[in-house]
């Protein structure tokens, strides 16, 4: 499992970027776990001891991502980019997805603040704080996310789509809802950018935005990262604009 689709976010070219970049970062990547853990091993289709090793890439410091690779029993297991900033929020668990694979999950849960608020993210670190984990729980998490695609809002100073009452969307509306064309953890966003820069990578610019998903009953922001290539029609982020677009919804246990 390479999370293709979450690898767009940050190179414009996926098959490229395996064919004549990973083999290197796996090479020049840093151990940070070793853990053993007996269950069911998908590849074998049998209970076993698996030995299962994280692995983490800095691209370089400048650049606010990084490349985990996870091998279980000298197998690629899984591989992704994470990102390393993020904003922690109190969440209540409501319900673990577990990939089947030991150690990639998806976490259902609501906001402590706002428990009407619900919210499905994949935990980039999830084989580490597992144990950790109690349904019913409050717990702080990390959270921030990749886009896929995002541009300027184009609704803006319109009324909404299929909506009877007078209602006009402006540069401060806020809408946060499921991605029908995408997994659970994918979500459709329609927020003012709060906050902005732009870093150099190897594939490009990108741009930090700190964008907002729910306002009212509490107020939920987010950071995420949106390369330069997946940028709509040429559009540059900045702070005040109002963007659309999707993105991948990560988080990590925040432990200190």
């Amino acid at each position: 499992m390479t999370h293709g689709s979450h690898w767009e976010c940050i190179v414009p070219n996926v098959e490229i970027f395996f064919e004549t970049h990973f083999n290197d970062i796996l090479q020049n990547s840093q151990v940070i776990e070793e853990t053993q853990e007996y269950g069911y091993n998908i590849a074998t289709e049998q209970d076993q001891d698996n030995k299962i090793y994280t692995l983490l890439y800095t691209v370089d410091k400048s650049v606010p991502y990084l490349y985990l690779t996870q091998i279980v029993n000298r197998q690629l297991w899984t591989a992704y980019p994470v990102l390393n900033f993020a904003i922690t929020h109190e969440v209540i668990i409501v319900e673990i997805i577990e990939e089947g694979n030991f150690v990639e999950a998806r976490i259902r849960c609501k906001l402590a603040e706002y428990p009407d608020f619900q919210l499905v993210f994949f935990d980039t670190m999830y084989h580490r704080h597992k144990s950790r984990y109690v349904i019913g729980k409050t717990y702080p998490f990390l959270l921030n996310g990749f886009m896929y695609r995002c541009g300027k809002n184009q609704y803006v100073d319109t009324k909404l789509p299929n909506v009877d009452l007078e209602v006009y969307i402006d540069k401060n509306t806020v809408v946060c809802i499921g991605d029908d064309e995408g997994d659970i953890d994918d979500y459709k966003v329609m927020s003012p950018i709060q906050e902005c820069e732009s870093f150099n990578t190897p594939f490009g610019k990108a741009y930090k935005m700190k964008i907002v998903l729910l306002q009212g009953g509490a107020n939920f922001s987010l950071p995420v990262l949106v390369a330069e290539h997946q940028l709509k029609e040429g559009f540059i982020p900045q702070k005040g604009e109002s963007i659309n677009g999707s993105f991948w919804l990560c988080g990590m246990l925040n432990t200190e």
